[in-house]
């Protein structure tokens, strides 16, 4: 028998939000555990190697593969996208709340711990 497979998940206690990351998933797998699960419709637009979307106070990180790189990309806009809902205004000169919960957000999508 095939076992389920199931996104990352993360509650950030500090912002009250989930984080759900479907890191190295099938577009589509992750579309289709959206919406069984959650009732939400992922949509992309255009060909892309990962894609965040923020629906009702969850954040859904999706990459098609482990590449560092994307991955990192996608926790830029994690992140932006909870900090702007809480009103939390990110500039140079106060930045290091963002480096930090970037930084966790990665080591979410890369340990899944």
């Amino acid at each position: 028998m095939r076992r389920k497979r199931k996104p990352i998940w993360w509650y950030c206690e500090v912002f009250r939000r989930n984080v759900y990351m479907f890191i190295g998933w099938r577009e589509g797998a992750a579309e289709e555990w959206a919406l069984k699960n959650h009732g939400v419709h992922l949509m992309s637009h255009g060909r892309a190697h990962g894609k965040t979307w923020y629906i009702d106070g969850n954040v859904y990180v999706w990459t098609e593969n482990r590449d560092m790189d994307t991955i990192v990309h996608e926790c830029v806009h994690a992140a932006n996208y909870i900090f702007n809902d809480v009103g939390h205004k990110t500039e140079a000169e106060n930045d290091e709340l963002m480096a930090y919960y970037i930084m966790r957000l990665f080591r979410l999508a890369r340990t899944g711990k």
